[in-house]
C-alpha cells in the first residue's frame, strides 16, 4: 500500500484539516515533519526504515481514518470511513442523547440511532442543506424531550395512541449528519458504506433525508448483508422513473432496487395521483391511496425489512413542505393504523424518513407532524 498526503490536506499552525469533509486534528511540529515524508506516494515499510516510533502503525491508521493520508491506489470514495465524518449540532431529535458513531459502532449495546443524510442531488427541484435536518432537530427537541435515568436509558413515556408506557430502558442517540460533498457518486458511495458499517453494529438506524435517492444505497447495503430483504415504501409516488444522468434519482430509486436480486419484495403503500411509468414485476406490490388493509399477508414476518417513509404520503394539510404534494393523502391515524401492525410483526432492520423540503415554505404543522412521527416510530420500536 502506497500512502500519500490527501489533496484536501491543509496545515494551519498546529492543526491539520481535511478541507473536503471539515475534519481537523491538532498536531505537533514533529507530526508536520512526519507528514512531509508522504508528499509523494511511498510504501509504509520505507517510512519505517527512516522513522523510529513504536506506535507508527497507530499514527498512520489515525491519519488514514481522518482522510489526512490516503491510499494512492484506492478511489476517492474508499479513502475515509463515513463513520468518521458524522457531526452533531446542539439540538438532537426529540432531545435524545448526542452520540459518537465512532465509539458506538464497535459497542455491543443495543441502540436506536438517528442519522441525518442531507443529500439532495437526486432531485432537480429539491435544493436542500444540512440545515433542513437541523430544523427538525430544533423543533422536535422542544416538542418532546426524552428524559433519561442515571444510567443514560430513557424512562419512556405514556403513549395515549397505544394506551401503554413505551420505550422505558432503551438507549436512543442522535449521531448527527453524514458530511456531504459536491460529488454525487462519492456521496452515494459513502451513504452505502455508512449503512454497511452500521448494519454490522447493534444500532437500529433511523435515517433522516435528504431526498428519496438516499434509500437506494442504504437498501443495497442491507440486501448484500442479509442476502434477502423486503422493503416497505410509504409514498405518494411509485418512484419507478428512469435514471437520466447515470446516478440514482429520487424518482427512480425503486427502479434501482428492483434490479437487485437480494431485494425479494417491495410493497408500496399510499401511492396516489397519476403514475407516469408502471413496471410489471412479481416482487413489486402496489397498494393505492388508502388501501392499507391486509398488507401483512404480502410480507414474510422473519425476513429483514426496511421501511422508507416519504413525507408526501401524508396529506398536504399535515406536511405541505414536500417537493411534489398530492391531495388526499394519509391522515396521521391512518399512518398509525398501518404501522402498528407492521412494526409489531416484522423484523425491521432500518427506517428512513425523507423528502421534507422547507424550501417550499415552513410551518409548525409540518414540524409537529414529523416530530410526532419520530416519537411514534420510537414507541413502536420499543421491543427492539
Amino acid at each position: 500500500m502506497k500512502l500519500v498526503t490527501s489533496p484536501y490536506l491543509k496545515i494551519s499552525k498546529s492543526m491539520i484539516i481535511n478541507e473536503l469533509y471539515g475534519n481537523s486534528l491538532e498536531i505537533s511540529d514533529d507530526m508536520k515533519i512526519f507528514l512531509e515524508l508522504f508528499k509523494n506516494p511511498i510504501d509504509l515499510s520505507e517510512i519505517k526504515k527512516t522513522v523510529e516510533a513504536e506506535d507508527i502503525d497507530n499514527i498512520v491508521n489515525e491519519l488514514l481514518r481522518g482522510g489526512y493520508l490516503i491510499d494512492a491506489e484506492k478511489p476517492d470514495y474508499e479513502q475515509i470511513s463515513p463513520v468518521n465524518i458524522t457531526n452533531l449540532k446542539v439540538q438532537t431529535i426529540c432531545g435524545s442523547q448526542p452520540g459518537r458513531l465512532i465509539e458506538d459502532i464497535s459497542s455491543d449495546k443495543e441502540i436506536i440511532g438517528f442519522i441525518g443524510i442531507p443529500y439532495y442531488r437526486g432531485s432537480a427541484r429539491f435544493s436542500g442543506s444540512s440545515e433542513d435536518v437541523q430544523l427538525i432537530r430544533k423543533f422536535s427537541s422542544k416538542y418532546s424531550y426524552l428524559t433519561l435515568d442515571e444510567d443514560g436509558y430513557t424512562v419512556g413515556w405514556y403513549e395515549p395512541k397505544y394506551n401503554k408506557h413505551v420505550l422505558k430502558g432503551k438507549t436512543i442517540k442522535d449521531y448527527g449528519d453524514l458530511s456531504m460533498t459536491n460529488n454525487q457518486k462519492l456521496d452515494i458511495s459513502q451513504i452505502k458504506r455508512l449503512s454497511k458499517e452500521i448494519s454490522e453494529a447493534t444500532i437500529l438506524p433511523i435515517y433522516i433525508g435528504g431526498d428519496h435517492s438516499i434509500s437506494s444505497p442504504i437498501i443495497e447495503s442491507l440486501a448484500e448483508k442479509y442476502n434477502e430483504l423486503q422493503v416497505i415504501q410509504m409514498d405518494a409516488h411509485n418512484d419507478l422513473g428512469r435514471q437520466r444522468w447515470g446516478v440514482v434519482e429520487h424518482g427512480s430509486f425503486v427502479t434501482n432496487i428492483l434490479s437487485n436480486d437480494y431485494v425479494k419484495k417491495i410493497i408500496q403503500l399510499g401511492v396516489r395521483g397519476p403514475q407516469h411509468r408502471i413496471i410489471e414485476d412479481p416482487k413489486l406490490i402496489t397498494k393505492y391511496n388508502k388501501d392499507i388493509n391486509g398488507v401483512l399477508k404480502f410480507l414474510d414476518k422473519g425476513t429483514p425489512t426496511y421501511i422508507t417513509i416519504d413525507c408526501d404520503v401524508f396529506d398536504p394539510t399535515l406536511v405541505p413542505e414536500v417537493s411534489y404534494p398530492v391531495p388526499d393523502g394519509w391522515t396521521y391515524n391512518e399512518f398509525l393504523k398501518i404501522t402498528g401492525d407492521l412494526f409489531k410483526e416484522l423484523n425491521i432492520v432500518g427506517i428512513d424518513v425523507v423528502e421534507f423540503n422547507p424550501k417550499n415554505g415552513l410551518s409548525d404543522v409540518s414540524l409537529a407532524t414529523i416530530s410526532s412521527l419520530f416519537l411514534s416510530i420510537l414507541g413502536l420500536l420499543g421491543d427492539f
